[in-house]
């Protein structure tokens, strides 16, 4: 199959800002979002839909260059450690590549352009969500100060922003978490339009339904929440050195509760 018939598509966007539920959508759809992925959370009860390679690829690239996801490296810390990852980076591609295929990591916001000489025929699909929304979604999960979680989305936002004003002719989709929520069904158009999949009436309902109301996530964030709290206690007790501290306070480890 020629390459040119490929379509690449990239989700990016800042982390809690819809990136996992859009990578869900075209999951449904049948694009093929990667074959071993992150699995389910309390912060993320539907999943994260997030390829572990490249998951992993971006984290050495934000560690190489002095940083992490919680922690931007500047654009110039990244674009030199373009020689040092381009074999990774191509063989990663050349791995993944299908005739329709993509990938979500919100660290690929900050890594994109490393990656984009190396894309065949992509399709970029960015996700937005309001900053305090974000912010204080960080603050639940991390523990993150909600003007630390502000000012991190502000530079996400600015390095996708500055990406595509690099280079503008790149096929892209915006989208805003607030409306997928409120309309799901045009939100699944868009993005099947927008990529012009050609998909079954059962996988499109699937997309659909895979867009579940803030309420239904929450119960799902809930269930997932017991064994996660449990685990953390049972670590906790044994190596308390593992477990951030601002959760070691939530759960109440300290010497006084026990015997």
């Amino acid at each position: 199959m020629k390459k040119n018939n490929f379509k690449t598509i990239i989700v990016l966007g800042m982390g809690r800002s819809g990136t996992s539920m859009v990578a869900g959508i075209l999951n449904k759809l049948g694009v093929n979002m990667g074959e071993k992925m992150l699995g389910k959370a309390p912060s993320n009860p539907l999943g994260h839909f997030e390829d572990e390679d490249f998951y992993n690829l971006n984290k050495k690239i934000l560690k190489s260059a002095e940083g992490s996801w919680r922690n931007p490296p500047t654009e110039k810390s990244i674009l030199i450690k373009k020689d040092k990852f381009k074999k990774d980076i191509i063989a990663l591609i050349n791995k993944k590549g299908r005739k329709i295929w993509g990938w979500k990591d919100p660290r690929t916001s900050l890594t994109i352009q490393l990656y984009l000489p190396y894309l065949h025929n992509p399709y970029f699909i960015v996700c937005h969500r309001h900053a305090k929304a974000v912010a204080e979604s960080l603050l639940k999960r991390d523990g993150m100060e909600i003007q630390e979680g502000i000012k991190l989305w502000e530079i996400y936002e600015k390095r996708i922003y500055i990406f595509f004003k690099k280079f503008s002719k790149l096929k892209r989709l915006e989208l805003y978490y607030e409306n997928i929520i409120v309309e799901p069904q045009e939100a699944v158009k868009k993005i099947s339009d927008f990529i012009d999949l050609k998909t079954s009436k059962e996988k499109y309902k699937k997309a659909i339904d895979f867009i579940l109301p803030k309420e239904k996530i929450y119960k799902l964030g809930k269930k997932l929440r017991i064994p996660n709290v449990l685990h953390l206690i049972i670590t906790g007790l044994k190596k308390p050195w593992k477990i951030p501290k601002y959760i070691l306070t939530k759960i109440n480890f300290k010497g006084k509760n026990r015997s």
